[in-house]
């Protein structure tokens, strides 16, 4: 898939001339903000458990996918094939 954005609301001369109009420099312009969290023993247990359950399952659920492929050739699913290929169209 490809994705382009050509409209950004400002460009990188723009930036720079308003950093240095600011007084800003270039790493005060990008230096991240450090943010902290408290999170207590409970919270990073579920945390910890959700984290660990999500990297068991796998990426795509494949019974899903035979579910859906078996509608389709039995006909109880049906949709446009023009306008699929739009959307494919449209992607590239």
């Amino acid at each position: 898939m490809k994705i382009e954005n050509n409209s950004a609301l400002y460009s990188i001369q723009e930036v720079q001339n308003l950093s240095r109009s600011a007084g800003l420099n270039s790493a005060d312009a990008v230096a991240p903000t450090k943010q902290q969290v408290d999170i207590n023993m409970h919270e990073q247990n579920i945390i910890a458990e959700g984290s660990a359950a999500l990297k068991a399952m796998d990426d795509v659920d494949l019974a899903r996918v035979a579910d859906i492929k078996a509608k389709i050739a039995d006909g109880s699913i049906k949709f446009d094939m023009g306008e699929l290929a739009k959307v494919l169209a449209n992607l590239s």
